[in-house]
């Protein structure tokens, strides 16, 4: 098995430095910069206000509810319901959102 620097040892050696004549800093150069941060707060807002939304139509006891029969699932080694599957991937995909958006602010900041 190969480990992570005999790894490093191939791909340094197979390296390949394509020359671009600066065109990659032409490139960036000529992006417009974000003036705002607005339309990166908009995302994680939109999907709080969603989630928040869902809870005040469907209550919060459904959601948790599905959640732990997702949980019992995995820990009985069963197939988890649809919906369980749903709402969890549903919370990763809105955690992802906040988590990426604020890594953008905090790179703009």
């Amino acid at each position: 098995m190969i480990n992570e620097q005999d790894l490093k040892q191939i791909f340094e050696a197979k390296r390949l430095d394509i020359p671009d004549g600066g065109f990659s800093q032409q490139v960036k150069k000529c992006l417009p910069e974000r003036k705002s941060i607005l339309s990166q707060i908009i995302v994680p807002l939109s999907a709080i206000a969603g989630f928040a939304l869902v809870v005040v139509i469907f209550g919060a006891v459904p959601i948790f509810n599905q959640m732990l029969e997702l949980i019992m699932a995995v820990s009985r080694l069963e197939m988890p319901s649809a919906l369980s599957l749903f709402v969890y991937l549903s919370g990763l995909t809105m955690l992802g959102f906040i988590a990426f958006t604020v890594g953008e602010i905090k790179e703009t900041v």
